[in-house]
This record gives C-alpha cells, structure tokens and sequence, in this order.
C-alpha cells in the first residue's frame, strides 16, 4: 500500500465535502476551502501536512477538539420540544482534521477490502454495500 499522500488525494476530499456545512473550531468552512483551492495550492500544503501527519504518527491536539450543537429533529411538534428525543448532536470538527481523517479513511479502507480482513457479511461502512442489501 502507497502511503504516499498526493496533491489529488486533499483535491478529491475538498470537492466531496459540503459547501454549505458549518465550521468547527477553528472557524474555516467548507466553501472558503472550495474557493482557496481553485489554482491547486492549498491542496499541496494541505497534502504535505497530511503526509508529515502519516510520517510523525501524529495527530495534533487542535483537531481533536470539537463543537457539539444540539438542532431540533425535523417533524417534531411544539410538544415534543420538552424532551431530550426531540433533539440530536450535531459534532463540527476542525477542516483539516477532517481531510486528514478522509484520507486515511480512504487508505485503511483499501487495505482491509484488498486483504478481505472483514466477514463477507460486514455491510456497514464499506464502500459498494449497503444494509438494505443484507436484508
């Protein structure tokens, strides 16, 4: 397996994230990734620090840290705002831990499926498979 992180790995995980989600903590959003990424260049610092990442064994302190905010459930009626179901944890994470996180996501993924380390009906969290296949 190339543990080698490229310039076009940060690209791809910059384009799948959502524009419109919120910042975590350290205040970047999406969408200013999306427009300081158009000539490429935050893509390759991006990469090298991802790369230093993988290479150290680290992962800094800052990205562990997270903002939960609690939203109301859609459908829920005025009634039901009194109990805690109503509610859900939403937990916004820093961006750059986040693209970190997606890569080696991506890397230990192709690992375990080209090893075929899971049981054959392991459908969570794998890529081609849904749950609703297993029924």
């Amino acid at each position: 397996m190339d543990w080698k992180v490229k310039d076009s790995d940060v690209k791809e995980v910059i384009r799948r994230v959502g524009a419109s989600k919120a910042p975590g903590p350290d205040g970047i959003s999406n969408s200013l990734l999306k427009t300081c990424d158009k000539d490429g260049r935050l893509s390759a610092i991006l990469a090298k620090i991802t790369q230093a990442s993988f290479d150290l064994g680290y992962y800094p302190k800052c990205w562990h840290t997270t903002h939960v905010i609690v939203l109301l459930k859609l459908r829920k009626s005025i009634n039901n705002k009194k109990h805690a179901g109503a509610y859900r944890p939403v937990t916004l994470l820093d961006v750059t831990g986040k693209i970190v996180e997606a890569i080696l996501t991506e890397r230990i993924s192709t690992v375990v499926e080209t090893a075929r380390v899971l049981p054959d009906l392991q459908f969570r969290f794998r890529k081609k498979r849904a749950t609703d296949i297993a029924i």
